[in-house]
């Protein structure tokens, strides 16, 4: 994917390109997919659907999900699975509208069920996710945090807010179940691309959810840039050091980590310089940002001792470093 869609400062310009290059390769794979491929039967109503989904400003994330999961079922010969995921596909009306705050769901043909989110985000499997329902009693403490949050981002870091919203068409609140190995605040993944999961247990004050919000949109950037090569080279069973969770991971990991610190970074740093930031909050967020600048300067030392970079891999650190080194 060509660097035109990197920015370290927010632009929601590019971010939209970005959304519709993919959602517009995800166009071209539905038409061969259905086209081509012997045994799928889209019937009659293939045409019209196709014709909502392209003239559909975004995709819904779910059909990104189905489009995935429906590749998975061909590549392994389940053909009765890919049949059944084809027709709930196009059952599903394929247009996103604005951002909206949803919960996943349990039954596995409910509207967002998080087993299908949970197949795609969960891969790491030393650290487990087991992503499932949200605690009703959690969802009605952070929806005051989550609200406050946007309201902090739309108010004090007008590019962020515009970024995301460019990109994401949800916030799909999550749980994760008793014994999961990593506790997460949000996930996302470029399979279920415009579409944010976040753990509403971990949204404790307004700022996680800029914090939160940062890093996201970060990672679905990176996962976007990388659709045609990757940001490095480094053999995915190689382990490294990481300074954000302590554990061994992959470069990738460490990679991604180390360039969404220097955004949150930036996010904190936006909120304590915006006129008529209280006091609180100027303090809060200026501790904040110098732990994520100090998170970010120690990836950057594994990253440049070790990581095999690819030139847009390059680009993004260097601009990470220029930007969080002034």
């Amino acid at each position: 994917m060509s660097s035109v869609y990197w920015s370290f400062e927010p632009d929601p310009a590019r971010t939209a390109a970005l959304r519709a290059e993919v959602d517009r390769r995800l166009w071209s794979s539905l038409h061969y997919i259905f086209g081509e491929v012997d045994g799928l039967d889209p019937g009659n109503s293939f045409d019209a659907w196709i014709a909502r989904v392209e003239s559909a400003e975004r995709a819904d994330p779910l059909i990104h999900l189905l489009f995935h999961a429906l590749v998975a079922a061909l590549e392994e010969g389940d053909q009765n699975s890919a049949n059944r995921i084809a027709a709930r596909m196009l059952a599903q009306e394929p247009a996103a509208p604005g951002l909206a705050i949803r919960s996943a769901e349990a039954d596995d043909d409910s509207a967002r069920p998080v087993a299908l989110f949970d197949r795609f985000a969960d891969l790491e499997k030393a650290e487990q996710l087991d992503l499932t329902i949200p605690d009703p009693e959690a969802i009605a403490a952070a929806l005051p945090h989550i609200e406050a949050g946007l309201r902090l981002v739309k108010a004090n870091d007008p590019s962020l807010d515009g970024e995301l919203h460019a990109l994401l068409s949800e916030l799909l609140l999550v749980g994760q179940k008793p014994g999961h190995g990593f506790t997460a605040a949000a996930v996302s993944c470029f399979q279920a691309w415009g579409s944010l999961m976040v753990n509403p247990s971990q949204m404790r004050d307004a700022l996680d959810v800029v914090e939160m919000i940062a890093h996201e949109v970060t990672h679905l950037t990176l996962f976007g840039l990388a659709i045609d090569e990757p940001l490095l080279t480094n053999d995915p069973e190689e382990l490294h050091y990481s300074p954000i969770r302590k554990a061994p991971r992959t470069m990738d990991g460490v990679y991604h980590a180390t360039i969404v610190a220097a955004r949150i970074w930036r996010a904190l740093q936006a909120q304590a310089n915006a006129p008529g930031a209280s006091d609180e909050l100027k303090e809060l967020s200026l501790e904040r940002a110098t732990k994520a600048a100090e998170l970010f300067h120690d990836g950057v030392a594994v990253i440049e001792g070790a990581a095999q970079l690819m030139p847009i891999g390059r680009q993004v650190l260097d601009d990470c470093k220029a930007h969080v080194a002034g």
